[in-house]
């Protein structure tokens, strides 16, 4: 899919996303201020930018601070710059566009819904790349599988995942706290102890020590673990299905008490687990 490599001019992109985000940050469902600032028009300030992958389409990371002016917060992004030719992602996924070097524009994209930006950002994950304002580590011995077809799973609300064939599962954090994500730390834990079938952490991305608030955790790596649902749905049909003596598994009124008994040993294991 990539064309010949071509510089990305990051000074005419960053313009373009200061021009263009505040608007579209207001669509996101991660973004937390969608009333914006009323009479005064939020911020999106890049405070970081890496290219992480050149060519066309190149893959850009960018973490801004975006808001009402006195209660910004900061927020990332993966945008995709590429030519409508070669396949750029439209649609929702659109942020902006800007004058190509030989003629066309160039798209600016959110680049989860690429796949194959998504491929590259895998590569680099696996490799454990450390060069540039953003860094990847993944825990020693561990093999990243690569070659997995990408797609964004759409029920997330406070960040992006992006599954990998059904294998892996990447976690694009959004809104940004500095500093170790617990999601990272709680996986990391549960693997050191072993005693806890979980999700095993296999990569993840951070800024360096540069960054403003020093190494902040921006995306985590993880086995992915198919989900049947949410509990609670899953939890009040079978209890609808027991009291209409529809539930084909438990006599009538007997309901979700096996599942809920088996929560609760879960959640005493990994309780047990994170204190040792």
């Amino acid at each position: 899919m990539s064309a010949p490599t071509r510089t990305v001019d990051l000074t005419r992109v960053v313009a373009e996303l200061r021009r263009s985000l505040p608007g579209w940050l207001a669509g996101r469902r991660w973004y937390a201020d969608k009333q914006g600032g009323g009479q005064h028009p939020p911020l999106a300030e890049p405070v970081l930018t890496d290219l992480l992958h050149p060519g066309d389409p190149a893959l850009v990371q960018l973490v801004v601070r975006a808001g009402r002016r006195g209660h910004e917060e900061w927020y990332q992004l993966l945008v995709g710059v590429g030519r409508e030719a070669a396949g750029a992602p439209a649609g929702d996924a659109l942020i902006g566009r800007v004058p190509g070097p030989d003629g066309p524009d160039l798209l600016l994209y959110e680049a989860t819904a690429d796949p194959w930006l998504m491929s590259r950002l895998l590569a680099r994950l696996a490799a454990g790349d450390t060069d540039g304002r953003v860094e990847c580590h993944r825990p020693a011995g561990v093999e990243v599988p690569l070659g997995l077809p990408a797609r964004t799973i759409t029920a997330e609300q406070s960040n992006t995942s992006v599954a990998f064939g059904d294998r892996l599962m990447l976690k694009v954090l959004r809104r940004l706290v500095p500093g170790p994500h617990p999601e990272l730390e709680l996986l990391t834990a549960l693997e050191r102890d072993g005693e806890v079938p979980s999700a095993r952490p296999l990569a993840w991305m951070r800024t360096t020590d540069a960054f403003p608030a020093g190494p902040t955790t921006l995306a985590v790596l993880q086995e992915f673990v198919p989900s049947r649902g949410d509990g609670w749905s899953l939890a009040t049909a079978q209890a609808a299905e027991c009291v209409g003596g529809d539930c084909a598994s438990v006599a009538p009124l007997g309901g979700f008490a096996e599942e809920s008994r088996a929560l609760g040993r879960a959640t005493a294991r990994v309780h047990t687990a994170l204190a040792r």
